[in-house]
């Protein structure tokens, strides 16, 4: 049998075997982050923000419109008055 690696393969081959068996693996290309927002979600948000800047303008300038006259008012108001008998 050999009396070592060296006496089959020559130094240079066994250093440079010795490098590629002991190299860390070449890392892959990484994926290109999508963004985290869809335009959608960014339309939803400044919808969003515009109906909070108008209601802020309507609470500081005291633009309160009548409860009752709404629609959810006169839900409340039909849905109140239609359970009771008298």
């Amino acid at each position: 049998m050999w009396e070592s690696l060296s006496d089959f393969l020559p130094v240079a081959d066994v250093k440079n075997l010795y490098e590629k068996v002991t190299a860390p693996p070449i890392p892959s290309v990484p994926k290109t982050p999508a963004p985290k927002r869809t335009q959608a979600d960014i339309e939803r948000e400044k919808r969003e923000r515009a109906q909070e800047l108008d209601d802020r303008k309507a609470l500081r300038h005291r633009e309160i419109p009548p409860y009752f006259e709404s629609e959810l008012g006169r839900a409340f108001l039909i849905s109140n008055t239609s359970g009771k008998s008298h």
